[in-house]
């Protein structure tokens, strides 16, 4: 099934997240609806130039996956897939969010999300 919305309207929504790990502030990350992710590094040790190395690789080519378990229709864990996320995908910020969380295990808190 294609995920991507191109045929609903454009929300132009934008949406920051602030990236920390162990307490450190390490960046910011921004995303408008259509658009590539576009992180800002605000600490220069070698995590933050890790993290970038790691986002220019995954986010910043435009498409990327996360692994998770699908649902089961009982509700339950199932089997375990790669989510695929698209810019022009509904829930392309979700999706930035959970891959920062799980493939880079940081923290992530919402800054921002505007309509």
């Amino acid at each position: 099934m294609d995920h991507r919305t191109a045929d609903a309207p454009p929300s132009h929504a934008r949406v920051e997240l602030a990236i920390a790990k162990d307490g450190v502030a390490l960046g910011r990350v921004r995303i408008v609806d259509g658009e590539s992710a576009a992180l800002e590094l605000v600490a220069t040790g070698s995590e933050a130039a890790e993290l970038k190395e790691h986002f220019d690789a995954a986010i910043a080519k435009g498409w990327f996956g996360v692994d998770m378990h699908e649902t089961t229709p009982s509700g339950g864990r199932g089997a375990l897939a790669t989510r695929m996320y698209h810019p022009t995908d509904r829930d392309y910020a979700v999706g930035v969010e959970r891959w920062l969380r799980s493939a880079e295990n940081l923290d992530v808190t919402v800054v921002a999300a505007m309509p």
